[in-house]
């Protein structure tokens, strides 16, 4: 068999794959988000899964106008930022205020679970933004053939 016979089977089979693979990936996703539940949801009464499920809520909602004014004041310094240090500080107050904002509604949601038995969701007091990862340079090889002292 030809190799530019494969090739092009291959090519023929690669998307058909593609499309599978996202497909289950998709499905897996969505009974994930439907079949979990806070820990400890089984435990509570119907009423108390409806009112906690109603702190939640009416947590998104007020609080979306206040994601949207972070998102905004993010973009506005961006666009203003013309330096590599202050896009990163642009960048740090979003983050910093985002997580603020996060923190506020998990101690609502915390409240009513520890008036229900249940255990916090995360601690607040924790520090929960993703690890600061440093780029080290590159050190460059001595040339080869170059005498060691």
């Amino acid at each position: 068999m030809r190799v530019s016979s494969l090739r092009s089977n291959r090519r023929l089979l690669l998307l058909p794959c593609s499309l599978l693979v996202a497909l289950s990936l998709q499905v897996g996703h969505v009974q994930a988000e439907l079949s979990q539940h806070p820990p400890g949801w089984e435990r509570l009464q119907p009423a108390q899964q409806r009112e906690l499920a109603q702190v939640r809520r009416r947590w998104e909602l007020d609080s979306h106008s206040r994601r949207v004014f972070i998102l905004q004041m993010s973009e506005r310094c961006i666009r203003s930022a013309f330096t590599a240090e202050a896009y990163r500080a642009c960048k740090r107050k979003e983050r910093q205020a985002t997580f603020a904002l996060r923190l506020e509604g998990l101690k609502r949601i915390n409240a009513l679970r520890t008036h229900y038995g249940l255990a916090p969701l995360l601690d607040p007091q924790l520090d929960l933004r993703s690890p600061q990862f440093t780029v080290q340079p590159i050190k460059k090889a001595a040339p080869s053939g170059a005498a060691t002292a």
